[in-house]
C-alpha cells in the first residue's frame, strides 16, 4: 500500500518537479550548514559499571547544529541514562550529513570502532525522503542495515528513532516541505511495520508534546530556538530529543535486555 501511495504521490507531484528542482538549487546556494562536531566518542556519568551506546545515521545524529556531541543528542541521551542507572555511559557516533540508509550501509558500517554495544540507536529518513527513495527500496536498505548490525551485535537491542519532522522545517519552500513530509510519512510507516517483525528491535515515535510545541512556533525568534539553520536542530531541540529518547528507553526497559560491560 505504501508503494502505491508513493507512486501516486509522484504522479501528483510531476507537474511541480521543475519548480522544486529550481527551488532546491536556490536553497543550496543560500543555506550554509553548520559543521559536524568532532567529538564522536565520549563518556559521562558515574564510575564503575559501564554501558555503551552506538548511534548511527544522518545529519541530526551527526550533530549538525550543535557545538559538540556532548551538547547534542547523544550528550543528553547518555547523561540522562547515566543519571537514571548511576552508570558510566560511553558513546560512539557514526553518522554523516546527507547520508541515506543505503550510504550508511555502504560507507558507515565499516567505520564502527566499537566491538561491543549495549544499545544501538539509529536515526535516518530525511535524505531518503528528499531523494524520493521508494518504500520498497527503503525497506530493503533498512533490512540490510538491521541484518548487518545483528551479525555484529547479536543480542543488542536496536532502537530506530522517529523520523525528522520535515513539515516544520522553516527553511524549506512550502512545496518541497509538503512533498518531502509526504514521502517521509510513507517511509515511517514502512519502518514501523518492519520493526514490528524483528526481535529486540524498537521504533520510538514522535513526542506529541514536542510536535505541539513546533506547531506553535509562529515567529522567527521562536523558530530559531528549535532549528539552528532552519533545517537542523538547535542544541535546545537536541536536548529535548535526547531526554525523550532516554525516557522511551527507560519506560520500555530496553536496558534490562542488555548486559552492560563490567
Amino acid at each position: 500500500m505504501n508503494q502505491i501511495r508513493f507512486f501516486a504521490g509522484i504522479l501528483l507531484s510531476l507537474p511541480f518537479f521543475p519548480l522544486m528542482i529550481l527551488q532546491g538549487k536556490q536553497l543550496r546556494k543560500t543555506l550554509h550548514f553548520p559543521g559536524e562536531p568532532n567529538d564522536t566518542v565520549g563518556e559521562c556519568g558515574h564510575s564503575g559499571q559501564k554501558f555503551r551506546i552506538l548511534l548511527l545515521g544522518e545529519s541530526s545524529v551527526a550533530g549538525v547544529g550543535a557545538s559538540s556531541h556532548a551538547n547534542g543528542l547523544v550528550g543528553a541521551l547518555a547523561g540522562q541514562l547515566a543519571d537514571q542507572y548511576e552508570w558510566q555511559v560511553e558513546w560512539e557516533v557514526v553518522a554523516k550529513s546527507g547520508y541515506t540508509a543505503q550510504r550508511v550501509n555502504q560507507k558507515l558500517l565499516p567505520r564502527i570502532k566499537s566491538s561491543h554495544a549495549d544499545l544501538v540507536v539509529i536515526g535516518l529518513g530525511a535524505n531518503d525522503a528528499f531523494g524520493w527513495r521508494s518504500p520498497k527500496n527503503w525497506k530493503a536498505d533498512i533490512t540490510q542495515l538491521h541484518e548487518q548490525l545483528r551479525q555484529r551485535f547479536p543480542r543488542t537491542p536496536i532502537l530506530f528513532m522517529h523520523l525528522p519532522p520535515l513539515k516544520f522545517f522553516p527553511a524549506l519552500p512550502p512545496l518541497i516541505r509538503k512533498t518531502a513530509a509526504y514521502n517521509l510519512d510513507l517511509l515511517g510507516r514502512e519502518l514501523q511495520s518492519l520493526v514490528e517483525q524483528k526481535e529486540e528491535t524498537w521504533f520510538c515515535g514522535q513526542s506529541e508534546d514536542f510536535i505541539q510545541e513546533l506547531s506553535q512556533t509562529g515567529n522567527r525568534e521562536q523558530v530559531s530556538e528549535y532549528f539552528s539553520d532552519g533545517i537542523h536542530p538547535s542544541e535546545k531541540t537536541y536536548h529535548q530529543w535526547g531526554l525523550m529518547l532516554a525516557r522511551y528507553i527507560i519506560d520500555q526497559q530496553l536496558i534490562k535486555l542488555s548486559q552492560p560491560t563490567s
